[in-house]
């Protein structure tokens, strides 16, 4: 029995522990209809533009420099990591030569990753990808910006970063990549952020009551 409580207790301290570490999840609404990109981009910020169609199978993506007229240039990268990548679904938007995008399907048996490093100027860049469900269980965003700052590991609202219709922030974990600043996010649909944590903590609670009921 000590043991079995002993293997309890440890497995939920583990889930403890992957919930404080996991990316924030947001249940920020994704869809908008943008068609190619979310208007001219001297009329927005600075910044990336995420949303999706109203069956959350496709996705956009898009990244400019153009502050309302003024141009930050740099270099702009992230990655991506979901499920149920559509295959060969992956549409670059006005790349060019210097810029990269590379995905990986199928990782372990069922990782997928968009990675991309692109020089963003005055207009916009970006691509699109299809899930092959609406269903999606992961999109976990890292990506980083000449517009980024903070210290690493402080959780805040994030900047440059516009989600959905109405341009909302998502929480995002503040990340150093070689020498870049990062925020890392994750998109659900499902209302998850304390899953784990919860799991966890029910575990300790049912480990902590049969140790009490053991010592009557």
């Amino acid at each position: 029995m000590k043991k079995i409580l002993s293997s309890v207790l440890m497995f939920a301290a583990l889930c403890l522990s992957s919930a404080a570490q996991a990316y924030p999840i947001n249940t920020i609404e994704t869809v908008a209809d943008f068609g190619n990109n979310p208007g001219n981009s001297r009329n927005n910020a600075a910044g990336y533009y995420i949303w999706s169609n109203e069956s959350y199978d496709e996705w956009s993506v898009r990244w400019t420099g153009n502050d309302f007229g003024d141009v930050i240039r740099g270099n702009w990268g992230g990655r991506i990591f979901l499920t149920e990548l559509e295959s060969d679904s992956v549409v670059e938007v006005s790349f060019e030569r210097r810029d990269d995008l590379t995905v990986l399907q199928d990782v372990g048996g069922s990782r997928d990753y968009i990675y991309f490093d692109a020089f963003a100027g005055g207009g916009y860049d970006g691509f699109n990808f299809s899930l092959n469900t609406q269903y999606y269980a992961v999109l976990d965003f890292s990506l980083w910006s000449p517009l980024f700052a903070g210290e690493p590991a402080s959780l805040v609202e994030g900047t440059g970063i516009y989600i959905g219709q109405d341009f909302e922030a998502p929480m995002v974990r503040v990340a150093e990549h070689y020498g870049n600043v990062s925020q890392k996010f994750r998109i659900s649909k499902v209302p998850e952020p304390g899953t784990m944590a919860l799991l966890g903590m029910g575990l300790i609670g049912i480990g902590a009551g049969r140790l009490a009921r053991k010592k009557k």
